[in-house]
């Protein structure tokens, strides 16, 4: 009996050494997470010579365009708004930040949703506030706070 119990607690022991051992992973960075905020001003031509907005695809079946409207029946309509900011200079080079959100394009005033990033912005994550101070036909002009927690990128893969 005595026997038993000890080859039993060997046993016990084996395991509980394979479990321990699995559980551990080579390729996790204990790296804490980054904080960054940004400040953007916008000014976004929307018609004319200067545009510097394209339409870049466009349905056959409606005049403007292929646009995802989010509304319910007793709100304004919303427009699912992306935005890529790549970096091409400074310190922030070769990154980038995602944000992808529902619009509600009546407000003034907006909070829209970082849902990712690359490069030093790797596995970012966050907010943008926008504030629009001039909306027309031809022009929009506002501004963006981004606060953003990522995980700075490494160079290596």
């Amino acid at each position: 009996m005595r026997r038993t119990s000890v080859f039993t607690w060997i046993l016990i022991l084996c395991f509980s050494t394979i479990s321990v051992q699995s559980d551990y992973d080579s390729q996790h960075d204990p790296q804490d997470p980054k904080f960054t905020n940004l400040h953007f001003f916008l000014h976004e031509a929307l018609a004319g010579n200067n545009a510097t907005v394209a339409m870049i695809a466009q349905s056959k079946v409606t005049v403007d365009g292929l646009t995802v409207i989010i509304a319910g029946r007793n709100t304004p309509p919303s427009v699912l708004l992306y935005f890529d900011f790549g970096f091409t200079t400074g310190k922030f080079n070769g990154s980038s930040i995602s944000v992808l959100s529902r619009n509600p394009t009546a407000d003034m005033e907006r909070e829209l949703s970082v849902v990712g990033g690359r490069g030093k912005f790797r596995m970012a994550k966050g907010f943008a506030h926008l504030k629009v101070y001039s909306e027309n036909a031809t022009a929009l002009i506002a501004e963006l706070n981004v606060t953003i927690i990522h995980y700075e990128g490494r160079s290596e893969f």
